[in-house]
């Protein structure tokens, strides 16, 4: 019976129920990490409703704020830093809503931040609809404290459910 609660753990911290890319943990997921935004539209649509792949039946199906312009973001933090691969984003699950364009940026002390380039841009290019995951794989492995999310453009308004990929091995 061991066996089979070890494998199932595995499989858990592996994220084998949601596609990613290999050798890599989802740290919100596995509640690695904490979370904080800019502001939350509501209690139904805060930071604990941003894990990627979020379905029916579990709340509201993102991370919103109340606010609908560039001056929002969020965060995924931890206490002792931690080696970053990437990112996941995805739309809001129950409504058409979801980020089309947005910057990364780490920190390892919370004041000084770096801006995460895509090629000679500070711009990502994000979601088209609301399901379909869009991976933004690092060149290498970062070491953070803070990274975050800052929407830039938006179809039907800011809302978002997220993931951070860690280092397996």
């Amino acid at each position: 019976m061991n066996t089979v609660r070890s494998a199932i753990l595995l499989l858990v911290l592996l994220g084998v129920a949601m596609a990613q890319p290999a050798n890599v943990v989802p740290a919100l997921y596995n509640g690695m990490v904490f979370l904080r935004s800019s502001q939350d539209y509501n209690a139904e649509h805060g930071v604990a409703n941003s894990v990627m792949n979020r379905v029916p039946g579990q709340g509201a199906g993102c991370w919103a704020p109340y606010s609908m312009n560039t001056n929002q973001w969020i965060m995924a933090s931890s206490i002792t830093p931690f080696g970053v691969k990437g990112i996941a984003i995805q739309g809001r699950y129950d409504y058409d809503q979801w980020v089309t364009s947005f910057q990364i940026h780490y920190s390892l002390d919370g004041i000084n931040w770096t801006q995460m380039y895509n090629g000679g841009s500070t711009t990502f290019y994000g979601n088209s609809d609301r399901n379909t995951p869009v991976y933004i794989n690092f060149p290498s492995t970062i070491t953070v404290r803070n990274i975050l999310i800052k929407p830039l453009t938006w179809y039907g308004g800011i809302a978002l459910r997220w993931e951070v990929f860690i280092p397996f091995f």
